[in-house]
């Protein structure tokens, strides 16, 4: 009896992936198409290091650059990667300065230089941190790949990145949603112009691995509206 319904347990079809575990698959495949053992990679908005690790495990020959302001996250991350990983305790922007935060101690990714409508009950707090330009933590370093989740600060942290951007001319894996851009009045056009100034086009990750050309800006903004994409790859023309 046992036997019989263990074989059929194993039988039953497993569970389709949630939208974050496909979105780290797709992640997981960018990393191995673009990356080299000794690729430089920024990770920006680190939280607890997922993509850090991955960075870590395809790359080790390469030191890499975090980037988490929240004060519990980033000493973690220092005690894991102290080696291997130049962590800064720092919210990217397009300044340098203070300011508040808002933490969402119940989904610590939310956390934002701005207070994000979410729509649905999260327990957060202010705190004071450090803001700066990515441009001010990178020197001669060729960067082969920028991960960018800022709750939607992505944009400032664009701005503050355009010498290295233009620089090395990284792969740039972003976020971008609707409620996260809306609290820092960021609209799908000016994303979209300003990585087009640095001189990219931009592909939601299922095209970008099979080869497939870049998405227009009505796809860009569609996606946005609709809200049945958040990350996206910005690749250098």
């Amino acid at each position: 009896m046992i036997r019989k319904l263990l074989k059929q347990l194993s039988s039953r079809p497993s569970e389709p992936p949630t939208i974050k575990e496909y979105n780290h698959q797709l992640t997981v495949k960018v990393i191995e198409k673009v990356c080299t053992s000794e690729t430089v990679c920024v990770d920006i908005g680190a939280n607890e290091g997922t993509i850090l690790q991955l960075f870590t495990s395809y790359c080790p020959n390469a030191v890499h650059f975090a980037f988490e302001p929240l004060p519990a996250l980033y000493f973690a991350l220092k005690r894991k990667y102290s080696s291997a990983v130049k962590i800064h305790k720092v919210a990217l922007a397009n300044a340098g300065g203070n300011a508040t935060f808002t933490h969402v101690t119940t989904n610590p990714a939310l956390s934002s230089l701005k207070r994000v409508a979410l729509g649905y009950a999260e327990k957060e707090e202010t705190i004071n941190v450090k803001t700066g330009r990515l441009d001010d933590f990178i020197g001669a370093e060729k960067i082969g790949i920028i991960k960018l989740a800022a709750a939607g600060g992505e944009y400032d942290a664009l701005l503050g990145a355009k010498r290295v951007i233009e620089h090395s001319k990284p792969h740039i894996l972003f976020k971008f949603n609707k409620a996260c851009a809306g609290a820092f009045g960021v609209t799908p056009e000016q994303m979209h112009k300003l990585l087009e100034e640095y001189g990219y086009t931009i592909n939601v990750l299922p095209r970008f691995l099979t080869n497939l050309p870049a998405i227009p800006f009505l796809a860009f903004k569609s996606h946005f509206i609709a809200q049945d994409e958040e990350l996206y790859i910005a690749v250098p023309s």
